[in-house]
């Protein structure tokens, strides 16, 4: 059992496995809209706010959702390393980095209370957590 198992857990698997975390974010995305009164903040706005702040929405939605895909898609040519991979994982292990120090420093004095509130903040810090680490190690490994 043990040796069958040592056997699935390779680099490129281990890569794998991070692009697919990038999807754990979705119930968050999805339910961020009700938990935060979306709808009435955003109905306050002149219509070009409105829109640039949809707009930069879905980018955000886009880069999460595509990075997952794509470190999926690769996940050989990144567990073979150089200076695609080193570049690649740099990337994502600074946006991750950012995202986790957002989630540490400015959100707690702002998120919203609740079990769902804080069962939804720590759970983001742990994707973060993973995200950020691994990207990281990934990068060291690859250069």
């Amino acid at each position: 059992m043990i040796a069958t198992l040592m056997t699935f857990v390779t680099f490129k698997n281990l890569i794998f496995f991070t692009g697919l975390v990038h999807f754990c974010q979705v119930p968050a995305l999805m339910f961020a809209p009700k938990m935060l009164s979306w709808r009435e903040d955003l109905a306050k706005l002149l219509p070009i706010n409105r829109h640039i702040f949809l707009a930069l929405g879905s980018s955000i939605t886009y880069i999460i959702l595509g990075t997952g895909i794509m470190v999926m898609a690769t996940s050989s040519e990144l567990a073979a390393g150089g200076r695609l991979a080193a570049g690649v994982d740099a990337f994502l292990a600074a946006l991750w980095t950012y995202r986790l120090s957002l989630q540490i420093f400015i959100y707690p004095k702002i998120w919203p209370g609740g079990w769902l509130g804080r069962a939804s903040y720590w759970i983001l810090v742990a994707i973060f957590v993973y995200l950020a680490s691994a990207y990281s190690v990934f990068f060291i490994l690859a250069v």
